[in-house]
């Protein structure tokens, strides 16, 4: 694939995700090692707080840490103050609710491995408050079923329930995701987790005791979360895990070797590298030793196949519209079955894909207990007619 093209497509997934010149000119401001205030000031010219993203604003607050507001206008520095501080707020209650959870599946002797922005925000950059919508834990797959129904019986009721995870909620305030698998990818096959939980910290908050990934595989991890993110249309700050990257850098010396390594025996590796991309599309003279790890014929197979999968996405939510329903339901199910799977096997022939397809309907319906697949088809068949019969 021609290097220009490879950019198109970068900045095509950049533009999916609802990314402005602001946000990239935000995240080259931070990474710069010595900060000018004289370009915060110009940066912030541009910047109308009350009219911005939520998530924007909720990346702000971070220059109190980096800058110490040097270069925001006086009269931004109380409101960004008070949004941190309800962040922090807002964080020590998620914490307090999802360690509670924890502290019930220690009693059950069950391992809990705590991922994503709560292990950011709790061990690895406990200064930094974040945006956070919910706790993410990882347990044995042959314990999830267990740490479910103890989630069910401390409170907590079922919002939504995938192949990888379940996601949970206690009143208005708690939210915990269970994971099975370290990376989504696996759902359906044994992951090496030994070689995360071997380099994970323990730590103990509120009585509750759990691990924390290394920093770099927390660095991978996001990385590889972001990536889903984009193939998915995911919009949750895809600025935000860019400042994460870059904050775990310059607190941590990072082996960029064991990311290498635990990407290949985790089987992330095209995603790893396709995150690798997106984050050198505007910062080019950052994380240059990452790069030059990557294998080019990889990159550019895993491109073209994400480029089909976007079609595939895109063909079912725009050119289908108006198809009769059943022609709108095969090709419903059939292009995003291998959207989903492709999403997953990146790296994997169009065979091995194919020989996937079976599983990924077993386990589908498995984790409704059956009645997922069938009960979401019924749901989309009734919205179809009725948006063609007001039409």
């Amino acid at each position: 694939m021609p290097e220009n093209r490879q950019e198109c497509f970068l900045d095509e997934l950049w533009r999916r995700m609802n990314v402005r010149d602001k946000d990239i000119r935000f995240i080259q401001l931070y990474a710069e090692p010595d900060h000018d205030p004289l370009q915060w000031t110009a940066f912030f010219s541009t910047v109308d707080l009350p009219q911005e993203p939520y998530p924007f604003n909720c990346l702000l607050t971070r220059l109190d840490r980096k800058t110490q507001w040097q270069g925001v206008p006086d009269e931004l520095v109380p409101m960004l103050s008070g949004l941190k501080k309800k962040l922090i707020a807002k964080n020590a209650v998620q914490m307090m609710d999802g360690m509670m959870l924890v502290k019930e599946l220690n009693q059950r002797n069950i391992p809990v491995l705590l991922i994503k922005g709560g292990a950011l925000r709790t061990v690895l950059l406990p200064d930094v408050p974040r945006r956070m919508t919910d706790l993410d834990i990882v347990v044995p797959a042959d314990r999830y079923k267990e740490s479910y129904e103890t989630a069910l019986a401390n409170g907590y009721h079922t919002v939504s329930n995938v192949m990888y995870s379940i996601d949970l909620h206690k009143g208005d305030r708690s939210t915990v995701d269970i994971h099975h698998s370290m990376f989504k990818n696996n759902f359906q096959t044994d992951e090496p987790a030994e070689l995360i939980l071997n380099d994970a910290s323990e730590h103990r908050r509120n009585g509750a005791v759990f691990k924390v990934p290394s920093p770099e595989d927390t660095f991978l991890m996001t990385m590889i979360n972001a990536v889903d993110n984009f193939l998915q249309g995911s919009d949750k700050g895809p600025v935000t895990w860019l400042a994460d990257c870059l904050d775990i850098e310059e607190r941590y010396p990072l082996h960029y070797e064991t990311m290498v390594e635990h990407a290949k025996a985790f089987r992330v590796w095209p995603q790893f590298q396709t995150g690798v991309l997106l984050m050198r599309r505007f910062l080019p003279l950052h994380f240059a030793e990452l790069y030059r790890m990557t294998d080019t014929r990889i990159r550019t197979k895993t491109i073209k196949r994400m480029e089909r999968l976007l079609k595939c996405r895109d063909l079912t939510q725009e050119e289908l519209k108006g198809k009769p329903l059943p022609v709108r339901a095969w090709h419903r199910i059939g292009f995003l079955s291998a959207y989903y799977i492709g999403i997953h096997h990146l790296d994997d022939s169009t065979i091995t894909i194919i020989r996937a397809f079976p599983g990924m309907l077993k386990e589908w319906q498995r984790v409704d207990r059956a009645s997922q697949l069938p009960h979401a088809f019924l749901n989309t068949a009734v919205r179809w007619k009725k948006e063609r019969k007001e039409a």
